[in-house]
């Protein structure tokens, strides 16, 4: 009985009051009892939920977003860790609620002799009771070296799943492994895409060739500038480490954070549906500009000429501009973010870089190229950033290495219902449209419950009230 007259008061308060809110943001606390996060991925069939993989101990943690709280989900066995080797990719698949498949990118021991360990993309099965079963390896291939191995696996818009590999290693000082990036024969320093539903002959996936109705992918069929043989595998290639790679939800495009070298660090872009580009690595480093040759003696490195170079959408150095080594050397690729919770980022690419856990956003399309570049790092410094996630409603989370965190990125405010930068009545009408409502990333939850309740109430009247967010 004594609602309407508060819901009368705070009406006729805010017709007469409305208060602009800033817009400034950071981070929440999810969980600090992550073992060294690597990697983390959401599926519809359990919405309110991030499951987070553990670089070392191969384990998947599941978080509860609503509640914090921590379950072990599986334990991905004989994960090889040393370097940056161990658990690195994770997706469910699209019809995850149905077929119970998610797949994951790690590495184990070494099976030949001169090798250092193997990559492996595999497959696993949950049934209706929550067991699960054996696994299928999808993908293998040997790896010469301890570095730049396979990375992020993640599945497209397409339903296709597209696969991060690194190329093999140290492409100077005598090391054997001579342009395997430009090399359309190798997997190594590529984008991979397979189609998991069907088989072809002798494998356990489909190479895209558009047998099934699907786009087929460039090269099948194809021979490189070198004469070789291309694997039908390969999507996009010139790539170094490609640790994170992501697709725009609202328009399909591709956005890739690939590890440099010595000098740069890039983000490199696909608009949605395009395969077949070069991005030049191991000829450049960061773009044409940027000749690896006038950097560190790679004169064996020679760009193929099968595809034109596609030039990287930013790039930045680990010098400053007086010459001096900064703390930015080792990109780490984010999301596009289209959540509702901050609308200020709406169409944004957020990403940063591990050494010191720099923060960026920017704007970006391919008629005015980079627009509205924010460095956030003051608010969102996270120490060895090790990854972003996206969650079903598409809000982000950043992951902190050493420190075993999972943090939500928020606006340091009440959420504005009308994204107009006011609080005023009308705010508090669509506020009240959602009361009692329970699902994670609504507009009106407040303080990330997942629901909408008295506490979101009391959080919006303070602010209201108080003149200030």
């Amino acid at each position: 009985m004594r609602a309407a007259p508060l819901a009368l008061y705070l009406i006729t308060y805010l017709v007469f009051n409305s208060v602009s809110v800033a817009q400034n943001l950071r981070l929440e606390l999810v969980s600090d009892q992550i073992v060294r996060p690597a990697v983390a991925a959401s599926t519809p069939a359990d919405p309110t939920a991030l499951y987070v993989g553990e670089h070392h101990s191969g384990r998947i943690m599941r978080i509860d977003l609503c509640t914090g709280e921590l379950t072990i989900f599986f334990v991905v066995p004989n994960v090889v860790t040393s370097y940056s080797k161990g658990l690195v990719g994770l997706a469910f698949h699209p019809d995850y609620q149905n077929n119970g498949r998610f797949y994951v990118s790690y590495l184990t021991a070494p099976v030949n002799a001169g090798t250092d360990s193997v990559s492996r993309i595999r497959e696993y099965t949950v049934d209706p009771n929550g067991v699960i079963g054996r696994p299928r390896d999808i993908m293998t291939w040997e790896q010469p070296n301890h570095q730049h191995n396979n990375a992020f696996c993640i599945f497209g818009p397409d339903g296709m799943l597209y696969i991060g590999s690194g190329d093999g290693g140290p492409q100077y000082g005598g090391f054997p492994r001579l342009n395997y990036s430009q090399r359309l024969d190798t997997l190594f320093g590529k984008i991979l895409r397979i189609d998991v539903d069907h088989q072809d002959a002798g494998l356990p996936y489909h190479i895209p060739d558009g047998a099934y109705g699907e786009q087929p992918n460039p090269y099948v069929g194809a021979t490189d500038s070198f004469g070789n043989t291309a694997r039908g595998e390969i999507w996009l290639y010139g790539l170094r480490m490609p640790w994170r790679g992501t697709f725009d939800r609202a328009t399909g495009d591709f956005y890739l954070g690939d590890v440099g070298q010595h000098v740069y660090e890039w983000v490199n872009f696909a608009p949605s549906g395009t395969g077949g580009r070069n991005y030049g690595w191991c000829q450049f480093e960061g773009g044409s500009d940027h000749p690896t040759d006038d950097l560190f003696n790679m004169e064996h490195c020679i760009l193929d000429t099968t595809t034109d170079l596609s030039e990287p959408i930013y790039v930045y150095q680990h010098q400053d501009p007086d010459g001096e080594l900064n703390d930015w050397n080792t990109v780490i690729g984010g999301y596009v973010y289209r959540g509702s919770a901050i609308p200020q980022l709406q169409g944004c690419y957020v990403f940063g870089d591990n050494a010191a856990g720099n923060v960026f956003s920017f704007g970006y399309n391919q008629i005015d190229g980079i627009t509205d570049f924010v460095d956030h790092s003051d608010a969102l410094r996270t120490p060895d950033l090790s990854s972003f996630a996206e969650d079903e409603s598409g809000e982000l989370y950043l992951l902190g290495y050493t420190s075993g965190v999972v943090h939500r990125l928020i606006e340091d405010r009440p959420r504005d219902l009308l994204v107009n930068d006011r609080m005023d009545y009308q705010g508090f009408a669509t506020f009240a449209s959602y009361w009692q409502s329970q699902l994670l990333g609504l507009p009106a939850d407040q303080d990330g419950d997942c629901k909408v309740g008295i506490s979101d109430l009391l959080l919006l009247l303070s602010a209201w009230l108080n003149g200030s967010p």
